[in-house]
């Protein structure tokens, strides 16, 4: 009876971690439209300019035609750092290169304002930097905490 009750009690743990196994780390396709359509009801997000093609290669160095989505806001004002990049990649060799592109925009920034922009620092320092099965995110706003968790409510 010991060993019956033992057999399903390992049968009911090992569904229940494949289950949890196969469902993390799996995220749904999320399309610029998607993304534009949620945070274009953000005002904090409204004021920002949206990207082309060549904004993105100037300021992160990244062709959009390497990825399967890629979604940059930043704000076209001298003294505001505001900006909201998404960026989904087709292969996940391709995390490292974004984060590191990620990476060097903010370290850029941070030598752009240290000194004098005491604000802009703060926001910098405070920004979010999150990879997320293919999908990298990176704000810069005072309303960061609300754009992540609209970031991984659409992905989930």
């Amino acid at each position: 009876m010991k060993i019956k009750v033992a057999k399903v009690f390992l049968i009911g743990f090992l569904v229940a971690f494949l289950v949890v196994l196969c469902s993390s780390g799996n995220y749904k396709d999320v399309s610029y439209e998607e993304f534009d359509a949620v945070f274009s009801e953000q005002e904090s997000v409204k004021e920002l300019k949206k990207s082309d093609r060549k904004m993105l290669l100037k300021l992160y160095a990244l062709d959009e035609s390497d990825y399967e989505v890629s979604y940059l806001r930043y704000s076209s004002e001298l003294m505001n750092v505001d900006e909201l990049f998404i960026i989904k990649v087709f292969k996940e060799e391709q995390l490292k290169a974004v984060e590191d592109s990620v990476n060097r925009r903010k370290s850029q920034q941070l030598s752009n304002f240290a000194g004098y922009g005491a604000e802009q620092t703060e926001l910098l320092s405070k920004s979010i930097i999150l990879t997320k099965g293919n999908y990298v995110f990176f704000g810069v706003s005072k309303d960061i905490e609300k754009w992540k968790e609209i970031f991984l409510k659409e992905i989930k």
